[in-house]
């Protein structure tokens, strides 16, 4: 069966409406727009929270409050991360002339604090600081543009994946990742909640970026995978080291794995799910039509 994020989504989502509607919790129902950042071995800059080649992150979201102060939520984002060597600030990057883009679907489950929320006294604030933390799992695939033509990434292992002189396999374009949160939400009423959080997401991977270790054997490399894996491996002016098959100075680094990051302002509509489908029932208990 294969990886669906979205219909993790729903699954969750209905689980939590009648969750609520069973324990009379609030919930809330909203939708999320924002950037989409990244950080890994092609970032132009040195800083994890770097706001270098944003894109447009949306998402939705549903979140049961569990008492005054603490809620679960579970969400489902898209969006999409790149960087360029051409942009980076040290001479090795730029040398090197690596790039690459990737689209993210990512569903994820937080459980969120509510600061003010633990003292009572402040709870009659509208304002509200909150911090969340939780599990997240995401689809991802890098490519990079050659010749005009953008190329999947990971079935050509460019850093020698799936070569007959290594143990090395392809990695998995399904991940794990630990969503880390951190915001402030408005309440206008009891109906309608704006919040913005920076949220990154620390994975478990290196590769997002396709980048990781070292150059392979690329005469082995051309051999098993063609000349399109050798020419989106080592995409350098520099000639090769005649010594190693390739540059004496390795291609990325493996001792830190790639974040990435989504900041967001989001929109809810707050709600009490055991009175809203008291309200779908119909005689007898039976279950309304939706629309009527």
């Amino acid at each position: 069966m294969r990886f669906n994020p979205l219909l993790i989504f729903f699954s969750v989502l209905l689980s939590l409406v009648f969750s609520a509607s069973v324990n009379a919790q609030k919930a809330e129902i909203g939708f999320s727009i924002g950037a989409s950042t990244y950080q890994g071995d092609i970032s132009p800059l040195g800083w994890r929270l770097s706001f270098e080649g944003a894109h447009v992150a949306r998402g939705m979201f549903l979140s049961l409050g569990l008492n005054e102060f603490i809620s679960v939520k579970a969400r489902y984002y898209t969006a999409q991360i790149s960087a360029s060597d051409e942009n980076a600030i040290s001479t090795f990057r730029t040398e090197r002339n690596l790039h690459f883009k990737s689209g993210i679907r990512e569903f994820s489950v937080v459980g969120e604090l509510n600061l003010f929320g633990v003292i009572p006294s402040w709870r009659k604030f509208k304002f509200q600081p909150f911090v969340n933390v939780g599990i997240g799992v995401f689809k991802f695939n890098p490519q990079a543009k050659y010749r005009g033509v953008w190329y999947d990434l990971q079935p050509l292992g460019t850093e020698g994946q799936g070569l007959s002189d290594t143990d090395n396999e392809l990695y998995n374009l399904t991940q794990l990742s630990i969503p880390m949160g951190f915001g402030l939400k408005y309440t206008f009423n009891d109906e309608l909640v704006i919040a913005f959080e920076i949220s990154p997401r620390w994975t478990f991977t290196d590769y997002l970026d396709d980048v990781s270790t070292q150059y392979p054997d690329l005469e082995l490399l051309q051999q098993e995978r063609g000349d399109l894996a050798v020419n989106l491996s080592y995409r350098s002016e520099k000639p090769i080291d005649a010594g190693t098959g390739a540059s004496k100075s390795g291609r990325g680094n493996e001792r830190e794995n790639d974040w990435y990051i989504i900041t967001a302002l989001s929109v809810a509509y707050r709600f009490d799910p055991g009175v809203y489908l008291d309200r779908r029932k119909g005689f007898q208990g039976n279950w309304k039509c939706p629309y009527f």
